[in-house]
């Protein structure tokens, strides 16, 4: 069953939340309350404080990205893979070792210190959300 109430916690709406989910909780029926990331915290704290101490075994507040998390377990799985820092470093070891030819001589050989610099220039370039088309657009603007 879905049952959809909107409104912030120190509502009106709130007070029904807590009500339908504590008369959930005592008849041994799952629940999830669904918030914003910035307010998993204070639902879990304000529900840990009302509830009684073995409504974890049929409350959960899901976030955003819990949410999914949660579905794709229970439905089979999570499938991507995540790669550490030691496969980051490998990939990028390999694609400059590859590549190696093409760069300019100033770069040097490939070492450990090269490999970091690159991973740090990347983590760089993501956070400030640019990708590969940009970069080519903004190498063409200068060269013009």
């Amino acid at each position: 069953m879905l049952t959809l109430i909107q409104g912030g916690l120190y509502a009106d709406t709130g007070r029904e939340m807590r009500t339908r989910i504590e008369a959930r909780i005592r008849a041994k029926r799952p629940s999830l309350l669904l918030v914003p990331e910035q307010q998993t915290v204070t639902a879990e704290s304000e529900y840990a404080d009302r509830l009684p101490a073995d409504a974890p075994l049929s409350f959960e507040v899901m976030n955003f990205s819990r949410l999914p998390n949660r579905i794709f377990r229970e439905i089979g799985g999570l499938s991507d893979s995540y790669s550490d820092e030691t496969v980051r470093a490998l990939f990028m070891w390999r694609t400059l070792t590859e590549l190696s030819p093409l760069l300019s001589p100033s770069f040097g050989k490939v070492s450990e210190g090269t490999v970091e610099k690159a991973l740090s220039a990347l983590r760089e370039l993501r956070a400030m959300c640019l990708d590969a088309p940009m970069l080519s657009e903004a190498s063409e603007a200068v060269e013009q």
